[in-house]
């Protein structure tokens, strides 16, 4: 299995582990309607939505135990 990490794109996360969609929504950091915010990387959508560095890398940390 590919490793996950920051620069991917939550689209190409979700096509590994589809089910971290739920992960995502927790995070605040996905929408079931927006198909840009598939293209954009991790750390991009994470600061986007005012997460910080420690916030990522637990959420990192959470998609690789998923």
């Amino acid at each position: 299995m590919p490793e996950i990490h920051a620069d991917m794109t939550i689209g190409e996360i979700l096509e590994i582990k589809p089910h971290a969609k739920d992960l995502f929504f927790s995070y605040g950091i996905f929408s079931e309607n927006s198909k840009i915010q598939s293209m954009e990387t991790l750390w991009e959508a994470c600061e986007a939505h005012g997460l910080d560095e420690n916030e990522i890398d637990e959420l990192v940390e959470k998609l690789i135990e998923l």
